[in-house]
């Protein structure tokens, strides 16, 4: 795998499940799931980006299959380091 997940909480914001993570990266792009069934949005929180140009996808593979509850990460480098705060169901 080309990154590092560490879950760091979880909690309830209104209706929505909400997952904490935090990812190290190894390589430049990289797919894990959220432990939600299904994504509705993420927040970014870089802490240490060495380009700006990453990509998240929700509900994906990082292959373009369609998976439901996974999160599918483009455009990082090995070093890099970002927080997510996953809203879903």
């Amino acid at each position: 795998m080309a990154i590092t997940v560490t879950h760091t909480g979880n909690s309830v914001f209104g209706n929505l499940r909400v997952r904490f993570i935090r990812v190290t990266a190894t390589d430049g792009f990289g797919a894990f799931a959220s432990g939600l069934n299904s994504i509705d949005s993420i927040a970014l929180l870089p802490q240490s980006l060495t380009t700006g140009s990453i990509k998240l996808n929700m509900n994906v593979l990082s292959n373009g299959t369609a998976s439901p509850g996974f999160v599918s990460v483009t455009g990082i480098t090995s070093g890099d380091v970002f927080r997510l705060t996953v809203f879903g169901q």
